[in-house]
C-alpha cells in the first residue's frame, strides 16, 4: 500500500514539474486561466504556464489576430509557435519579458508572429544546451546564463542580441541583429554560420571563441580570431 502511495505522489510530482499547455480563445492576457488548454483546441485548464510548462500556439488558438498581453516578467520551459495565423505579444508594462529556460521555437520565415515584449533565456540549471529559433521577431533577445545553441534569429535594426556569463553555440545558425552585444562568456562557437549586424559588434570577456567559415555581413571569416 506503501508503495502504491509513493507511485501516485510521483506522478502527481511529475506532472507539476512539466506541463504542456496549449493557447485557446482568442486574444487575452497570458495568466489568464481561461485562455490556457491541456490539449490543442480544447477546454480551459483553470492553469497558467510556469517555469516547468511547455506553452504552444497552433491553428486552434484562435480566429485572426490573436493579442497576448505578457505581464511584467514570465517564465516559461520551452515556448513553440506552431501556426502562421497573425500572433502578436504585446507588453503590459515597459519592463514585460519572457524567460525561457529550454527553447523557443517558431516556424520557418513565420512572418506573421510579433511582438515587442523582450525575451530572455537562461538555462543555467540544465543538463543539456538550450535552443533559440524565433525567425524573425522585432524583440530584443537576452542570453543571460547556460548553454545555447542557435538556429534562426532576424530581429531589426533597432533591437538586439545581448549574450551575458553564456556559453553559445551559433554553429550553422542564421543572426540579423542590429548589435551583438557580448559581455563575459566561457565559451563562443562561430561556425558555418551567417551574421548580419547593422550596427555594432562588441565582444568583450570571451574565455574561448572559434571562428571559422562565417560570413560576418559580406566577409567571409575562415579561421580563428
Amino acid at each position: 500500500m506503501r508503495r502504491l502511495h509513493l507511485f501516485f505522489l510521483l506522478v502527481i510530482f511529475s506532472s507539476l514539474r512539466s506541463q504542456t499547455l496549449y493557447w485557446v480563445g482568442g486574444s487575452g492576457n497570458f495568466n489568464d486561466a481561461n485562455h490556457w488548454s491541456l490539449s490543442s483546441g480544447g477546454a480551459a485548464s483553470g492553469q497558467v504556464p510556469n517555469s516547468n510548462s511547455s506553452a504552444i500556439f497552433d491553428n486552434n488558438s484562435g480566429n485572426n489576430l490573436i493579442s497576448v498581453t505578457i505581464p511584467d516578467q514570465s517564465s516559461l520551459q520551452n515556448l513553440s509557435i506552431n501556426t502562421q495565423k497573425s500572433i502578436f505579444f504585446s507588453k503590459a508594462s515597459n519592463n514585460a519579458r519572457l524567460i525561457i529556460k529550454n527553447a523557443f521555437n517558431n516556424l520557418l520565415d513565420n512572418y506573421a508572429f510579433t511582438s515587442d515584449v523582450v525575451f530572455e533565456f537562461n538555462n543555467n540549471n540544465n543538463l543539456t544546451p538550450g535552443y533559440i529559433s524565433p525567425g524573425k521577431v522585432a524583440s530584443d533577445f537576452i542570453i543571460s546564463g547556460g548553454n545555447w545553441n542557435i538556429g534562426m534569429i532576424r530581429t531589426d535594426k533597432n533591437h538586439s542580441l545581448f549574450i551575458n556569463n553564456s556559453s553559445v553555440n551559433f554553429t550553422g545558425s542564421y543572426v540579423e541583429a542590429g548589435n551583438l552585444i557580448v559581455n563575459t562568456s566561457p565559451q563562443l562557437n562561430f561556425n558555418n554560420a551567417v551574421l548580419k549586424v547593422s550596427k555594432q559588434i562588441n565582444i568583450v570577456n570571451v574565455a574561448s571563441q572559434n571562428v571559422s567559415n562565417t560570413y560576418l555581413n559580406d566577409n567571409l571569416v575562415v579561421g580563428n580570431n
